[in-house]
């Protein structure tokens, strides 16, 4: 995986990344406290969660398509550039007294409209600085990355909140994203196909589902990214709750529980991943995490203390990285050239899409029948889902994907449209 770090566009852009990831963990962090702080409502705090992902679900099928045809470095300053004003929106806000939730609710919704453009590219543009032969191995580092970002960044927003209030968290993530954005002026991409408009992007959408449609077994591991967000990162909005009402602490300690998910799904992505990277039995890897998680979300009903809450949150938290990322590398590594900006944004369309669904039930079951039984209802689900999985489509744990051939050098970068490339035959039931 570190193998990766050789390609200096590949390290200056991680570093960059890294950076930024820490400060976003800081703000989400500062954002959550900040609304259950307001409303003390855990509803609230569910949907501040679903506004942030609801517009993935909506906007894909547009903004995926865009990824495909346009230069997808240019977009990503774009979108780094909107979210960090978006931060002093919040820092201002929070600064002058913030009285009201809904004008917090309301950054949040454009941050996740933000969000929906930069997904499809970030994604895709891993493949553009690797390129194919690494980017399995890639996508494995930049989850190490991510994750790395929420093991700092919730306990530095944590502190912080704790000792000088939310907006100081705000303005932090504004200044990491010049980190970012100088790794993308610095760095050259090779994005190898850059498609013509064909005015209609709901079409070039549909384009992506009918290949997806060809890749069964590929449909199946997104079942399994959906049981991860729509079960694991759902109960990220109790957090607050969790450490205020039933352990009874403060900012530090929601930052303690967001941190332990982090370390758990940092070491998932440097040891787990990896073998997820370079396994052929992924299906059978992919249903063994996510009912690791289901356990550990079940095993968190019983936490009664500080140290308990963080075992279970760390060990539902392992498997992560080798669900998400694992499917994501996998769906770079087989989609078209000329496709996989669209295929990427149907993967998290799909699954971080679903997220709000999951937010607002989970919400609405912490708030009628406690925070602890909302655990508990996400991992029954989830067992009762991997269960249905592997019942009705026993070919998925059989399932093994050939390990790519050594290619030569990529190209560099079209400067004009190029025909399709049809996907190479990678997998074998």
């Amino acid at each position: 995986m570190l193998s990766t770090l050789k390609n200096a566009n590949f390290r200056i852009y991680m570093v960059g990344q890294s950076i930024s990831l820490i400060g976003t963990f800081m703000q989400i962090t500062a954002l959550t406290w900040l609304v259950w702080t307001l409303t003390h409502d855990e509803a609230m705090v569910a949907l501040s969660g679903a506004l942030g992902a609801a517009p993935v679900f909506f906007l894909v099928p547009f903004t995926g398509s865009f990824a495909d045809r346009a230069d997808r470095r240019k977009i990503l300053i774009g979108t780094q550039i909107a979210s960090g004003l978006l931060a002093v929106a919040l820092a201002i806000y929070a600064g002058v007294g913030a009285a009201s939730v809904w004008p917090v609710l309301g950054i949040g919704l454009l941050l996740g409209i933000v969000g929906a453009v930069d997904f499809p590219s970030q994604s895709a543009f891993i493949g553009d600085l690797a390129g194919m032969s690494n980017i399995r191995q890639a996508v494995a580092l930049n989850a190490s990355m991510f994750q790395l970002g929420r093991t700092i960044g919730p306990s530095l927003g944590g502190a912080v909140v704790a000792a000088w209030g939310s907006a100081p968290a705000f303005a932090l993530n504004a200044i990491s994203f010049v980190a970012v954005i100088i790794s993308l002026l610095l760095v050259r991409s090779q994005q190898q196909v850059l498609r013509s408009s064909t005015g209609n992007p709901l079409g070039d959408f549909a384009q992506a589902l009918r290949w997806l449609r060809t890749q069964p077994r590929l449909v199946e591991m997104m079942v399994g990214s959906i049981f991860m967000t729509l079960f694991v990162f759902s109960t990220v909005t109790l957090f607050a709750p969790l450490a205020d009402v039933v352990l009874n602490g403060d900012a530090r300690v929601f930052g303690y529980l967001s941190s332990a998910s982090g370390i758990g799904a940092l070491l998932g992505a440097l040891f787990l991943t990896p073998r997820m990277a370079g396994a052929s039995r992924v299906g059978r890897a992919m249903v063994t995490a996510v009912a690791w998680s289901a356990i550990w979300l079940i095993a968190l009903r019983l936490a009664a203390n500080l140290p308990w809450a963080m075992l279970c949150v760390f060990m539902v938290s392992v498997t992560l990285p080798v669900v998400l990322a694992g499917t994501a590398g996998l769906i770079q590594f087989m989609a078209p050239p000329d496709m996989r900006g669209r295929v990427l944004s149907v993967s998290q369309m799909v699954s971080f899409g679903a997220q709000p669904l999951g937010v607002l039930f989970v919400g609405f079951v912490a708030r009628n029948f406690g925070v602890l039984n909302g655990f508990l209802v996400n991992g029954i689900c989830m067992l009762i889902g991997v269960a249905i999985l592997v019942l009705t489509r026993p070919q998925l744990v059989r399932w093994t994907v050939n390990r790519p051939a050594a290619r030569a050098a990529e190209p560099p970068a079209a400067l004009e449209p190029l025909p399709p490339v049809a996907p190479e035959p990678v997998t074998a039931d």
